[in-house]
């Protein structure tokens, strides 16, 4: 806050001081100044609008000590008066009577003393402020840039959102127009036609009336032509009178749309409400377990459904919808038997239908029928004589699969009645495809047990772009975890590898003793999730990770002894009131249901 001084003038007394002279120990107005200059010319004044620092008078600067500063305190570090200093009990007097108070001939020395280590201190700090301004300048505009990004990509996020809803939108409204005229095949047309039927069916009576009575053979031809008309006549009317009929019969048929009422369109408003944070990568401070429920075999995959419901794939071929509110079982199916039973993974496909990927090498795919609670079987696939169980499933964008097995990358293709049928094969692999992914609707990427890792372009016949080798030798499913458009992690081993898809290679590992890495999952503040075997005394853990900007690995935190077996796979519950949610599940047949806290 500016301090406006006052002219010391009683005639000017209300007028704002601009300067002040410090051997006569007065502030001038504008007036006064003038005078001044003109009496006492040799007398320097100071200007108080181009004086930055506090005016230095000589004079105590507190209410009501009119009186010269002659001592120091200690304790503040400030120069004080007589007043200050003083034991009378008044108000706004005695500020520093108990201080450590001296003469300020008394400290001149220390203070001459540490003017000398200030000068030096200032020195150095004037070699390097250049540097520190260039490096200031540099973070600024880095931040600046990071903010940019961070804002185009939000506005990319809910423009590509914006767009599918309108195009979803106008999808409905095509099928609200396709069903009406499948079921009711009337429009103006037929209404118009409609319209002249009685005058048209009068005519063709008439005119069949009139042949009838002048039916003479020298006018056969003539007759024949005339009948072949109202033959075409009625076949016309009959048409539309089939049109009529039909529309009759269906009228009191009635379209309607799902969800249609605000308690059935909450959820996706409260979801839109809650979609997207903005947070700094922190450390997890507390893994709260909420929940725990053991069931009657391992659990091999987790999915969350579009529903919120969560599906679960288990070592006995069963799989099982249980509630995310209670977590109470809502259905159930053998959906794998004979054999290996276990279900590697689940994938939820766009048309709301769950694919299945069992160790009796088959697919299988169900409709999940949310309100008779029912999971109905609706297609089983077979992969290859050679294998003996399919891990993995994605779906592509054009909605065809591709699966892979214990030897085998197979594309399926979707047909028009929703079957799927093997459309290629690839199988020069050499090795078991434990985990595949997809990235950016285009990159295909799969890595097997021999410690190879391929990308392949499904958008140019799965052209084989880049072939890594010397990784991870062995992993169990879903270590894949999709970072952004350009990073992707698998964990695996020891190792925590980083990879960019830009570069097609790998960019980036962090080894950690004694630990072998399962699952992965991408946390919303954009943390990596791991479950981990310690190997020298085989316990489970969680192990948080950070992927920093120059995009070293870093560990944030970690949870001990989470699991009593291998952790299969993590799974996302709807984030509400900040409070992250995460489910894991174990071959200890547990599924447990944590609460995630971040440090500020």
């Amino acid at each position: 806050m500016e301090n406006i001084k006052i002219c010391s003038s009683s005639e000017h007394g209300k007028e704002n001081a601009i300067s002040y002279c410090p051997k006569c120990d007065i502030y001038l107005c504008n007036k006064c100044e003038a005078l001044h200059s003109k009496l006492l010319k040799y007398h320097e004044t100071i200007n108080l609008k181009n004086n930055n620092e506090e005016l230095f008078t000589g004079f105590c600067q507190e209410k009501n000590h009119p009186m010269k500063l002659e001592f120091f305190c200690k304790d503040h570090n400030q120069l004080c008066c007589a007043v200050c200093i003083s034991k009378i009990k008044k108000k706004e007097i005695g500020i520093h009577k108990d201080c450590n108070v001296v003469l300020i001939e008394e400290i001149k020395e220390e203070k001459i003393k540490k003017l000398n280590d200030n000068i030096q201190i200032l020195e150095k700090l004037s070699e390097n402020i250049n540097e520190s301004i260039k490096d200031i300048k540099l973070i600024f505009e880095k931040i600046n840039t990071d903010k940019e990004k961070l804002i185009l990509n939000i506005q990319n996020i809910f423009t590509k959102i914006r767009n599918e809803l309108n195009n979803r939108e106008d999808e409905l409204l095509l099928e609200i127009e396709n069903k009406y005229k499948k079921l009711f095949n009337i429009n103006e047309d037929i209404l118009k036609q409609s319209e002249k039927l009685p005058n048209k069916i009068k005519l063709s009576l008439e005119k069949g009336k009139k042949i009838d009575k002048e039916n003479k053979d020298n006018n056969l031809s003539s007759n024949i032509y005339k009948c072949i008309n109202i033959e075409n006549n009625i076949k016309e009317i009959n048409i539309i009178n089939e049109k009529i009929k039909n529309c009759k019969n269906n009228y009191n048929k009635k379209l309607y749309f799902y969800p249609n009422k605000e308690e059935h369109i909450i959820n996706y408003k409260e979801k839109i409400k809650n979609f997207g944070k903005i947070c700094l990568p922190s450390k997890i401070k507390d893994y709260n377990l909420t929940k725990s429920i053991k069931l009657n075999s391992g659990i091999c995959s987790i999915i969350v459904l579009s529903n919120n419901d969560i599906a679960l794939g288990k070592r006995n071929g069963e799989l099982m919808i249980f509630d995310s509110k209670e977590f109470k079982e809502i259905a159930k199916v053998q959906a794998h038997s004979g054999g290996n039973t276990s279900i590697y993974s689940l994938l939820e496909l766009k048309d709301k239908t769950i694919m299945t990927c069992g160790g009796n090498k088959t697919m299988k795919n169900y409709n999940y029928n949310i309100k008779e609670k029912k999971l109905i079987e609706l297609q089983e696939l077979f992969c290859k004589d050679n294998s003996s169980f399919i891990c993995r499933v994605i779906e592509l964008p054009n909605n065809n699969l591709i699966s892979s097995d214990n030897a085998n990358i197979i594309i399926w293709q979707r047909d028009e009645t929703n079957k799927f049928k093997k459309l290629k094969e690839i199988t020069d692999f050499g090795g078991v495809m434990q985990h595949l992914t997809i990235m950016n609707d285009k990159y295909v990427i799969c890595h097997n047990n021999n410690g190879v890792l391929r990308i392949y372009n499904s958008q140019e016949n799965f052209k084989l772009e880049k072939e890594i080798k010397s990784i991870i030798s062995y992993a169990y499913m879903h270590r894949f975890c999709i970072i952004n458009s350009d990073l992707f992690c698998l964990s695996g081993d020891q190792y925590i590898y980083l990879f960019s898809i830009s570069k097609m290679d790998l960019i980036q590992s962090l080894k950690i003793d004694n630990m072998n890495f399962h699952c992965i999952l991408l946390l919303t503040n954009n943390t990596l999730l791991c479950g981990a075997l310690q190997t020298n005394n085989k316990t489970y853990h969680f192990f948080q990770f950070e992927i920093e900007d120059n995009n070293e690995i870093k560990q944030l935190s970690m949870k001990e002894k989470v699991h009593s077996s291998i952790i299969w796979q993590f799974a996302h519950l709807e984030e509400k009131n900040n409070i992250e949610k995460i489910i894991s599940v174990s071959d200890d047949y547990l599924m447990n249901i944590y609460e995630l806290n971040y440090e500020n």
